[in-house]
């Protein structure tokens, strides 16, 4: 899987369904025809940003913390934006071994992955990828009128950005 397919999922799947709550929110209030649009893609935005950060939960974070099961990504053999970053990072000649392993689904090898994902730079450049999305959703908001509701959305986006710098940075201090 390349790394536009995995963004054309994540759309498909995430994106789509946060742009679709946005957008009904809007068309239900009555919003002008910009701001609906505005709504649409301040979701679809919002939606791929948070998916990233899902994925790189499962991989990074702590179920105690999380509330829920993690790695299941990883027990699955689903590439993620983490792992298609690391297959980015290693040579044709490791790839295949690489992507072998992550479809093998072998404990000790998942253990080798994990590391190998915290030593490759693909902790940063998947925080660089939510921060594009989180900004692409922030600027969305530019559409809307100055009150309350705009700034409850831009909150979202600082939550979100929060939670992934939190996430990240203890993935690295680990």
């Amino acid at each position: 899987m390349t790394l536009d397919q995995y963004l054309d999922i994540i759309n498909m799947k995430t994106g789509a369904l946060f742009a679709v709550s946005c957008e009904l929110g809007a068309i239900l209030n009555g919003a002008p025809p910009p701001v609906v649009k505005s709504m649409y893609e301040y979701g679809t935005n919002l939606g791929i940003a948070y998916q990233i950060y899902d994925d790189c939960l499962d991989i990074f974070g702590q179920e105690r913390l999380a509330g829920k099961s993690l790695g299941t990504d990883m027990k699955k053999g689903k590439l993620t934006l983490p792992f298609l970053l690391l297959l980015q990072h290693v040579g044709a000649d490791s790839r295949q071994e690489l992507g072998a392993m992550i479809l093998r689904n072998d404990e000790q090898e998942q253990q080798r992955l994990l590391r190998l994902v915290l030593g490759n730079g693909v902790v940063g450049e998947s925080l660089a990828a939510i921060d594009n999305y989180i900004g692409r959703a922030r600027a969305n908001l530019s559409a809307l009128p100055a009150n309350i509701y705009g700034s409850r959305l831009g909150l979202l986006t600082e939550y979100l950005s929060g939670q992934s710098r939190l996430l990240l940075r203890e993935a690295v201090a680990a």
